[in-house]
């Protein structure tokens, strides 16, 4: 378990940062016409086209963001024993989390258009959207991360282990996101400044994984037996 937690600590700051200074670069990106860019005025149908664009850039961020986590976790930290069911973990990981991170965009820019949903407490607020958000790539990694063939039990258990380090995930940035780094404002979806995008990521994937890794060692030191005769394998 140490083993993992260490190899997790490695691929944290490596992806977070990684992708962190990729965005930087990249986002957002440019899919509304230079018209609508660069009007001084805009006309209610540059507003529509603004709009879709702004949400097609965050699911486009979010979906390349948790299609990279998730292959990371399965290629890493899954349990799959077999390297075929490995590669077919990373194959579904990468899938399901571009879905995922997909879903993320969209459910972010959705809350936002709830006004039912505006919470004043600007810490629960971001907390309560975060886990919202991010909760599709909690499964997509629980499942990316099983071993195909040991049953439902362990995909119940991995998936409830990465939904839990969602939930610290989106405790931890909502209270640190303008203590530790730059404030944003309730608007932003996929986080405007690096500090902020590097500390969602960071603790998203650290926690995720974390989840992850503690749920299969309690799996293997409490029902092992369930999949084999001497549990998961520690790697």
């Amino acid at each position: 378990m140490l083993r993992n937690i260490a190899i997790l600590i490695a691929l944290t700051a490596l992806v977070s940062v990684g992708l962190g200074f990729l965005f930087e670069r990249l986002y957002p990106f440019v899919l509304a016409s230079e018209t609508a860019r660069t009007s001084i005025v805009v006309t209610p149908e540059q507003t529509l086209e603004l709009n879709a664009a702004a949400l097609a850039s965050d699911m486009i961020a979010f979906a390349i963001f948790s299609a990279v986590t998730c292959g990371v976790i399965a290629l890493f930290l899954g349990k799959q024993t077999d390297p075929n069911r490995r590669w077919i973990g990373v194959g579904i990981g990468v899938l399901l989390g571009g879905v995922a991170g997909a879903s993320a965009g969209w459910i972010g820019h959705w809350y936002e258009a709830q006004p039912g949903l505006d919470i004043e407490d600007p810490m629960i607020y971001s907390l309560v959207r975060w886990a919202a958000m991010l909760a599709p790539l909690g499964i997509a990694a629980g499942i990316a991360a099983t071993d195909f063939g040991k049953g439902s039990s362990q995909l119940f258990h991995l998936i409830v282990g990465a939904l839990i380090g969602v939930m610290a995930a989106s405790v931890i940035y909502a209270f640190l996101s303008g203590l530790a780094t730059v404030l944003e404002g309730k608007p932003k979806i996929f986080p405007h400044f690096l500090s902020n995008r590097i500390l969602i990521m960071s603790t998203t994937i650290f926690c995720v994984g974390l989840g992850i890794i503690t749920q299969a060692h309690a799996n293997r030191k409490g029902a092992g037996s369930l999949y084999e005769p001497e549990g998961f394998p520690e790697r």
